[in-house]
């Protein structure tokens, strides 16, 4: 992935969740350079520019997206995929690949992603406002 002859991939977070933006920053900082772009999927035209993803799936997990569009990694598998880039960090993310460690993995990435702009508050991170309604599946339900 990235460097090293191949093209850079595209690390498509949510801009509006001030966790999933620190978090791709760390992402591009732990990447080995010239091996990831950092693209918030709320931008204007970027979700247009991949068109075999599906808008809901990226409003609930970051996706990481090769240059040829063929392979794209979602969730905790995006993650592994970000950081993998740097041989040092392929000794922490092989426990993704064992049996009944990525299924848990898998689940408390979606757990937190379920729950980012409540978990954003609550660690201090700004949270931008949502005119259309988008982050209202990640809010939490008022009674």
């Amino acid at each position: 992935m990235g460097a090293g002859g191949h093209e850079p991939w595209t690390v498509l977070y949510d801009g509006r969740c001030g966790m999933c933006r620190a978090g791709a920053a760390r992402f591009g900082r732990v990447a080995r350079p010239g091996s990831v772009n950092l693209v918030d999927m709320r931008a204007p035209g970027v979700l247009e520019r991949f068109p075999n993803l599906d808008p809901s799936a990226c409003e609930r997990a970051m996706h990481v997206v090769s240059a040829d569009g063929r392979e794209v990694r979602v969730g905790a598998a995006a993650v592994v995929a970000a950081i993998e880039t740097r041989p040092a960090f392929r000794l922490i993310t092989w426990t993704y690949r064992v049996p009944g460690l990525r299924q848990g993995l898998d689940w408390l990435y979606a757990r937190i992603a379920n729950n980012r702009m409540t978990i954003s508050r609550v660690l201090g991170f700004r949270v931008e406002a949502c005119e259309d309604g988008a982050c209202s599946t990640h809010e939490p339900r008022s009674n």
